[in-house]
């Protein structure tokens, strides 16, 4: 999958222990400005899974986070990020669930894995116009 989506680190600070410019050499300057060194946010173990559907025109629907990386401010960098990838290129037929939408949980990381497509987990939802199977009230459920 194609993503256009600004990595999340974008947002957040980086920078090199006993650094003190604020960003690490050649990355751009953080927009949420001077943190110290002590800042929550340049732990490199964060890391957040977001889960949404892209419609078929590339908007974002449905986006929540779906596992907290504990860190609010990192988790809302996260979402932000992937809301302004939008619009996305559509998505293969192939990989669309029943109501028409790729869904997927996208895994978000401070570390140097950061946002890559290898971290997007596609899955199909069944069709839901057609009717659930229906079993034998009598009958054991299927393990």
């Amino acid at each position: 999958m194609t993503k256009r989506a600004a990595c999340h680190s974008a947002s957040i600070p980086r920078r090199s222990p006993g650094k003190s410019s604020g960003h690490a050499p050649h990355s751009r300057p953080s927009p949420l400005g001077k943190r110290p060194d002590s800042d929550p946010l340049y732990d490199l173990t964060l890391w957040t899974k977001l889960d949404f559907a892209i419609n078929g025109d590339g908007t974002i629907e449905g986006i929540s986070v779906f596992r907290s990386s504990g860190n609010a401010e990192f988790d809302a960098a996260a979402l932000a990020a992937v809301l302004q990838g939008e619009p996305y290129p559509e998505p293969p037929a192939q990989v669309l669930s029943g109501d028409g939408r790729l869904h997927l949980r996208w895994s978000l990381h401070r570390d140097h894995s950061q946002c890559g497509s290898w971290n997007a987990e596609p899955f199909i939802l069944p069709d839901p116009r057609e009717p659930a199977q229906q079993r034998d009230p009598g009958q054991a459920p299927s393990p």
